[in-house]
């Protein structure tokens, strides 16, 4: 059986989860990040402050839209933070949110459209729903 951290299947929409455990992420890990690891930048200050970027959800890899070094529990974290987010320049609060919530959906569709499609099995669905369920977020 594959492990949750090893690639589920290899297609444009691949999903390749490499954190079950939740290993915390220090400052340095994040900031070392590339743009495309976090939900949401704001273009007008991240060139002078790496603050302008919010919620990292994918590994050392980036990932943008895609749903490639998805790391489940910063993944359900970014989702459970996205109405905290505060701009830091031009962009307003509510603006930030919407975008941020809209691209984490789509991981989460994601990930559920991989479980109808049989791509992960049953064990591997089991934990994915409990990295969740355990911090208070449905899945399902």
């Amino acid at each position: 059986m594959a492990s949750v951290t090893e690639a589920i299947f290899k297609a444009q929409d691949s999903i390749a989860i490499l954190s079950e455990a939740g290993e915390k992420w220090t400052r340095a890990f994040i900031n070392s990040l590339p743009d495309s690891s976090f939900a949401v930048i704001e273009q007008d200050i991240v060139k002078t402050n790496k603050n302008g970027r919010h919620l990292p959800h994918h590994g050392k890899g980036g990932g943008g839209t895609s749903n490639v070094n998805l790391d489940l529990p910063h993944l359900r974290n970014a989702m459970a933070r996205a109405p905290q987010i505060k701009a830091m320049g031009m962009s307003s609060h509510m603006d930030m949110q919407k975008k941020a919530v809209a691209h984490l959906e789509k991981h989460r569709s994601a990930l559920k459209t991989a479980k109808a499609r049989n791509l992960i099995n049953d064990q591997e669905w089991a934990h994915i729903i409990k990295v969740f369920k355990d911090y208070g977020y449905n899945i399902d």
